[in-house]
């Protein structure tokens, strides 16, 4: 992610896929996404429809449908997941997840 000195165009969703150690960083990048937009920009990231930002959401963990998505599902998705770690796969999920929330 592009923190300063860029003009990054207007966002719909905003992923964190790694590690942010650095709090003004974290805030900085977050920012993106929650900015304020024109009618007409949220309407190109949103669809025509959209008349305002109506919720953030914000996840903290990872589940089994999520590797149905990129970059999960570019690297074999749930299918690999369970090759690799078999009936483990639940337990290292939360594992996960509980440092992820912590």
């Amino acid at each position: 992610m592009i923190a300063t000195g860029t003009d990054i165009k207007p966002l719909e969703c905003l992923l964190f896929l790694r590690d942010v150690r650095s709090r003004v960083y974290f805030e900085q990048m977050k920012g993106r996404g929650t900015r304020v937009l024109t009618p007409t920009d949220l309407q190109a990231v949103s669809g025509a429809d959209a008349r305002a930002k109506t919720h953030f959401v914000t996840s903290l963990s990872i589940e089994p449908d999520d590797f149905d998505y990129a970059p999960f599902s570019q690297q074999g998705g749930l299918g690999k997941a369970h090759q690799l770690f078999g009936e483990q796969l639940p337990k290292l999920l939360d594992e996960l997840n509980k440092v992820l929330a912590a």
